[in-house]
């Protein structure tokens, strides 16, 4: 391929950045059925990306542009924020991605001891990236491949926190002899999930998420009582103490006490 993709017009971080240039640059490959779309300058005899001068190319390094995730460890649901699903996203897909990626380049389509091979099973080069386990034919991440990843983690996060609170509620309470409801507070048609510990002269409340009310019934073999704060009936269900438990902001995170 005589003409190829210059990288250094693609569009910057910032207010400066260059669309318009770099789509005027990838417009010269519409069309082309040939066309490699690993984003590396150009090949030489043997298959191998350099540079104009014949020197091995490194200049586009796209782990580069992973931001650091720690800024968005307070976005989203704190059991298990965006930057933990990003930063298990990019450990779970990365490794797949910098092997297709070095294998598509050298022209292979599996990986057999460590080898990238083609069809038949001839080795064409060592691989240098980290080879996932039991990969066979290598093929690009798919986006139902990373939902899934997302969903089943996400899944995996919160039911390990509702089993670490009912953990704490059996521990603390259940087992020193206090009576446990689970209350579904309506309050303005929206449900608030209390847990009520009760003994004689002492009854505390532990605020989670609503969403988990039925897990957490099913856990600890406990009906749910539903109130509805403007119902003349809950009247005597309701204390002070309940309210200041429903104000609190931020639930613990109990998976990991």
């Amino acid at each position: 391929m005589s003409d190829f993709i210059n990288t250094d017009l693609f569009p910057k971080m910032g207010a400066q950045s260059g669309f318009e240039e770099w789509l005027r640059e990838i417009s010269k490959s519409a069309g082309i059925e040939d066309f490699d779309p690993v984003l590396k300058p150009k090949k030489d005899v043997n298959g191998n990306y350099v540079n104009d001068d014949g020197t091995p190319y490194t200049g586009f390094d796209y782990t580069q542009t992973i931001p650091p995730f720690y800024a968005l460890s307070a976005v989203g649901d704190p059991r298990f924020s965006m930057g933990h699903m990003l930063s298990a996203a990019i450990n779970r897909f990365f490794p797949i991605i910098d092997l297709y990626t070095e294998v598509a380049q050298v022209g292979g389509c599996q990986v057999i001891d460590e080898y990238i091979c083609d069809e038949q099973g001839i080795p064409i080069k060592k691989a240098t990236s980290t080879c996932p386990p039991n990969i066979d034919f290598v093929q690009p991440v798919k986006s139902e491949d990373v939902i899934n990843f997302v969903t089943e983690t996400y899944n995996a996060k919160i039911l390990e926190d509702v089993k670490a609170f009912t953990d704490y509620i059996t521990k603390n309470f259940i087992n020193n002899g206090y009576t446990i409801r689970l209350l579904a507070l309506k309050i303005l048609d929206v449900f608030s999930f209390l847990v009520e510990a009760k003994k004689p002269n002492d009854v505390r409340y532990f605020k989670y998420y609503s969403t988990e009310k039925e897990k957490i019934s099913e856990i600890l073999n406990i009906p749910i009582t539903y109130i509805d704060t403007f119902s003349n009936d809950a009247v005597k269900d309701l204390n002070i103490n309940m309210f200041k438990e429903l104000s609190v902001q931020q639930i613990p995170q109990y998976s990991g006490l």
